[in-house]
C-alpha cells in the first residue's frame, strides 16, 4: 500500500527537527539599482549562501527567504540553504518599500506558524531591509508595524541604506538606528549577516549574542 505523501514542508520537519531560526532578505531592485550597485548585491546574496553553508549546524537550522521589491517579488520562500539557491536579480520598477515590508511579515508570521504545527522549535525571527531610495507606496503602517514587532524583539529589524536613502525615512522601520553602506561593500555586509545569523543559530535562545568580530565600521556608518 502506497504511503500518503506529506507536503515538502511536513517532509522537511520530519526529516531535520532542529530548531528554525527565518530570516528574510528584503532586497530593493528598483530602477536607480541598476549598474554596481545591483552587481554587488546579487554578489552579496551568494557570499551569505555560501558562508551559511559551511556552518553544519546553521545549514540545518538558517531558513532564508529573498523577496525583492521594485515591483514585490517573493524570489525566495523559506528554505534551509541546502535547498536553495540564490537568484540574479534585474532592476526594474519603482519602490513599494510599504508593500514588501508587509509581505515579508506576512511570511514570517506564516512560517512561525507552522513551525509551531509541526512542534519545531523556533528562534526570533530576523528581517534585513536594504534600500537606495524613499519609499513610492504609502508605508507609514507597515513601519509601525514593523517597529512595532522589534520593540516586542519578536522580529529583529535591521535597516540598510545605499547611496541616497533616506535615514530618517529608515529610522521609522526599527529601534535599530540605520546603517549607510560604504560605496557598494555588499559582499561585506552579507559576510557580516551571515557570521551573525550563524552565531544566532549556533547559540540557546534567550542567550547574548556578541557582533561578530568583522566591525560594522569597516563597512558601514551607523546613523544614531
Amino acid at each position: 500500500m502506497a504511503m500518503p505523501q506529506r507536503p515538502f514542508d511536513v517532509e522537511d520537519f520530519f526529516l531535520n527537527g532542529e530548531r528554525r531560526l527565518p530570516c528574510v532578505i528584503l532586497a530593493d531592485r528598483s530602477g536607480s539599482m541598476d549598474g554596481p550597485k545591483l552587481d554587488a548585491l546579487n554578489q552579496g546574496l551568494q557570499v551569505y549562501a555560501e558562508a551559511i553553508s559551511a556552518d553544519q549546524l546553521a545549514l540545518k537550522r538558517v531558513e532564508t527567504a529573498l523577496v525583492s521589491f521594485g515591483p514585490v517579488q517573493v524570489e525566495r520562500d523559506f528554505a534551509t540553504l541546502d535547498k536553495l539557491t540564490m537568484p540574479h536579480l534585474d532592476c526594474g520598477g519603482v519602490t513599494p518599500m510599504g508593500e514588501a515590508v508587509n509581505k515579508a511579515l506576512d511570511l514570517l508570521e506564516a512560517r512561525q506558524q507552522q513551525y509551531k504545527a509541526n512542534g519545531i522549535g523556533s528562534y526570533n525571527s530576523w528581517l534585513w531591509l536594504i534600500t537606495d531610495g524613499l519609499p513610492t507606496d504609502e508605508w507609514t503602517a507597515a513601519a509601525a508595524r514593523l517597529r512595532s514587532l522589534d520593540a516586542q524583539k519578536k522580529v529583529m529589524a535591521f535597516t540598510i541604506g545605499v547611496d541616497d536613502a533616506d535615514t530618517d525615512c529608515l529610522k521609522e522601520f526599527s529601534t535599530k538606528p540605520p546603517m549607510m553602506l560604504k560605496e557598494t561593500r555588499f559582499v561585506e555586509l552579507f559576510e557580516f549577516i551571515s557570521k551573525l545569523m550563524t552565531q544566532v543559530s549556533n547559540s540557546r535562545p534567550g542567550d547574548r549574542i556578541p557582533i561578530p568580530n568583522q566591525n560594522v565600521e569597516n563597512f558601514a556608518e551607523v546613523c544614531a
